[in-house]
């Protein structure tokens, strides 16, 4: 059962996090790490604000969602997931492939979860695409070129 949860990053999607999961699982004690502090954040329902790794890692989170800026996401993901910490981490996992590899080893041997969050591989296109290309019915595939677009405003209604 998880207890305490700790989200990195509090941009728009850290948000939409925090929104879920207090509807998911309301009794969770939630931590967030900001490292640009924590004021103007009253209006954000959550236990604990904090500023650095160490202050977070005091709070002993149980599962962590990685929703900083992508270029921070691996040294921050190794950290937490050498101190047992199960991890969601936003897409994309990194802004380049340097420690990607070590962190999948270091969640390995510590039996961590690892998941990426990246809710577009659940698109009914997408699952039909999948599901062609599994039973051979396009042919041989030589190269896949896709353009996705949303309206911003259904899709993040609080953004201009």
């Amino acid at each position: 059962m998880i207890n305490k949860i700790l989200i990195v990053g509090l941009g728009s999607i850290g948000k939409r996090h925090l929104r879920l999961i207090q509807k998911i699982i309301p009794d969770v004690e939630i931590v967030v790490l900001r490292h640009n502090g924590c004021q103007d954040l009253s209006v954000l329902d959550f236990e604990y604000c904090v500023t650095n790794i160490d202050s977070a890692l005091k709070h002993e989170p149980q599962a962590a969602i990685i929703s900083n800026p992508a270029s921070f996401h691996i040294g921050i993901a190794k950290q937490l997931a050498k101190e047992g910490i199960h991890l969601l981490i936003e897409k994309p996992i990194s802004n380049s492939t340097e420690g990607v590899n070590e962190l999948i080893d270091i969640c390995r041997m510590n039996e961590i979860v690892l998941m990426t969050g990246y809710n577009l591989r659940f698109s009914s296109s997408l699952q039909e695409f999948r599901n062609l290309l599994k039973h051979n019915l396009c042919g041989e595939v030589f190269s896949v070129r896709a353009e996705v677009g949303q309206y911003l405003p259904s899709w993040r209604p609080d953004s201009d």
